[in-house]
């Protein structure tokens, strides 16, 4: 009977001295952060920039693949690769 007394009463007497601190803290404007949880923030805001980096990168890429594109069909046009067959190619 008494070790169930004993148990609760230092539940009791930690769960009002964490409340007496949070008050404290709340009074004097500070807060308890947990460690763990603002590290997670912390990993979520990287992230998500990562994620937008990775967006601008794919479409930068995708945006000098086609100018590539360009460039190739503009150098085969001037070397006369482009709409010519070799009957074409032998009379010039």
């Amino acid at each position: 009977m008494f070790g169930d007394y004993k148990r609760t009463e230092k539940k009791t007497i930690s769960n009002v001295a964490k409340m007496l601190l949070r008050r404290f803290l709340f009074s004097m404007e500070h807060k308890i952060i947990d460690y763990n949880y603002h590290n997670v923030e912390l990993l979520k805001d990287q992230l998500n920039r990562m994620v937008e980096i990775n967006y601008e990168l794919q479409s930068e890429i995708t945006t000098l693949l086609t100018e590539l594109n360009i460039v190739r069909f503009v150098a085969e046009a001037s070397n006369g690769k482009l709409g010519m067959g070799e009957n074409q190619d032998k009379n010039m």
